[in-house]
């Protein structure tokens, strides 16, 4: 019993070493057939800025806003020159977010961006329940 136990033992290791060689051995008649091909670099991505594009982002009020109106901010004022485009925001009133975003999806009428932070728990229990 105990000749048949080593006996495997060495079987199974020696398997176990010759796959580990043949996978890794190098094959002459492969290599030989595969023809070296010139990659060429892809061409990096390149947008056209040439057509004026417009955007409307729809977001939260909060109590501690800087801009009444982010149109004023100077770094979207940068964006819309160097990109152009023209983006325009939709602030609700505080305390009106809720309705005005519900009113927003039922008449179907979506900006083209929403700041969905507010509604993060919200969309986490959503997932749960595999709605």
């Amino acid at each position: 019993m105990k000749k048949t136990i080593k006996f495997l033992s060495v079987l199974m290791g020696l398997i176990l070493i010759f796959g580990l060689l043949s996978g890794c051995a190098r094959r002459e008649n492969e290599d030989a057939k595969e023809v070296p091909q010139e990659t060429a670099e892809p061409a990096p991505n390149v947008v056209d800025f040439t057509e004026h594009v417009e955007f409307e982002r729809w977001f939260y009020a909060t109590q501690n806003d800087y801009y009444t109106s982010y149109s004023g901010n100077p770094v979207v004022l940068f964006l819309n020159e160097k990109f152009n485009m023209t983006l325009t925001f939709e602030q609700p009133a505080a305390g009106t977010e809720t309705d005005a975003l519900n009113i927003m999806l039922a008449s179907g009428r979506y900006t083209d961006l929403i700041d969905s932070s507010y509604f993060m728990d919200q969309f986490r229990s959503f997932t749960g329940m595999a709605l």
